[in-house]
């Protein structure tokens, strides 16, 4: 549709190709102060982020910032009192969520 409207379909592949590759640079690089570089960390992050969707809501832009605030902070608090559990309350965090609310913290149940 978008070539029957004059517009060069192959030049917005190619860009969104590229605006694509430049954000998964830049987060890429913005992650490096955070997290030691290595083969597979990518696994790491995208587990990390695959929670922080979870429990505030697939959709929801800001129950993603709520899970996202949550996470830190239970992981931080983890670290500090049980160092040896830190990661497992994330993951009990997140299988609590899923009981109480399946849909996430402020996400919305779908309709059929």
């Amino acid at each position: 549709m978008l070539g029957a409207l004059g517009i060069n379909v192959t030049w917005l592949y190619t860009g969104v190709f590229m605006l694509g590759s430049f954000l998964g640079g830049l987060g890429g690089a913005l992650v490096t102060p955070v997290k030691t570089i290595v083969p597979g960390m990518d696994v790491e992050i995208i587990v990390e982020a695959f929670i922080v969707g979870v429990i505030g809501g697939l959709g929801s832009f800001w129950g993603t910032f709520l899970g996202a605030l949550i996470y830190g902070q239970v992981l931080s608090f983890g670290l500090l009192i049980f160092p040896r559990f830190s990661i497992f309350s994330v993951f009990a965090l997140m299988a609590v969520v899923l009981i109480l609310r399946p849909w996430g913290l402020l996400g919305r149940p779908l309709r059929a």
